[in-house]
């Protein structure tokens, strides 16, 4: 545990290291940085092979105090298909009064040989110490057209606890998909944060699947962390 947070650590600061140049002639700033290692599997016993390990970290670099950047990349392996992925992703952001944020995404993925593009609109609003969040978009697979939606809540019961709920779903022309989340995380002393989820994923022609997830991440910067969250295909399958 300790080597993977020295490790997460290391390449948040590299990252962050590269983009001061940029700073310093742009007059930008780099606002906050996550680097996380996530896991989640189907729950049901005769499919627990079907399974995602995804290491991601995502950048935030603020243009003015209301308008910014984010950029997140997350490679991913899922166990079932012994396959593997990679998805970036960039975001526009302005911060309105408020603690309202409004987003625009764009970025591709590519899954052994496949690839897709995904594209939308977000958004971000605070209260308090509750967090809403929605996202309502478009997943291009080069033969189908996908549209994606969801929105969630977290609530920050302290300074180390935090619960949320999320739900997203899919849509296509002959099908759908959805999956529904509880969450909760736990923020240790040294900035780690540990998750963990329980949820549930459907969809037309499959049985109702139980899922869960583990993760361990790391955020930096006044913001504590970045504005959004991935988007994409590989994002909607559990492990996100």
């Amino acid at each position: 545990m300790q080597d993977f947070i020295r490790m997460v650590a290391r390449a948040a600061g590299a990252v962050s290291l590269a983009l001061l140049p940029m700073g310093a002639s742009a007059e930008g700033v780099v606002t906050g940085a996550e680097v996380g290692l996530d896991y989640s599997s189907l729950a049901d016993a005769g499919a627990r092979g079907t399974h995602k390990t995804t290491l991601e970290g995502a950048l935030e670099y603020g243009l003015t105090p209301r308008v910014g950047l984010q950029f997140d990349l997350a490679q991913s392996y899922f166990g079932a298909a012994n396959v593997s992925g990679t998805a970036f992703t960039t975001h526009a952001i302005f911060h309105a009064d408020g603690g309202l944020s409004l987003g625009g995404y764009l970025g591709h993925e590519w899954v052994d040989g496949d690839d897709a593009s995904h594209y939308g609109a977000e958004l971000r609003k605070s209260f308090g110490n509750t967090t809403v969040s929605g996202d309502f978009g478009k997943i291009d697979t080069g033969t189908r057209m996908v549209t994606s939606y969801g929105f969630g809540a977290d609530m920050m019961m302290n300074d180390q606890l935090t619960l949320g709920a999320s739900y997203q779903a899919l849509d296509t022309s002959t099908n759908d998909m959805m999956r529904a989340d509880a969450r909760l995380s736990y923020a240790l002393p040294s900035g780690v944060e540990i998750s963990g989820s329980l949820g549930l994923m459907d969809g037309d022609g499959m049985n109702t699947e139980a899922t869960f997830g583990l993760g361990i991440h790391t955020s930096f910067g006044s913001g504590r962390g970045v504005s959004f969250d991935r988007r994409g295909l590989m994002a909607f399958l559990p492990g996100s």
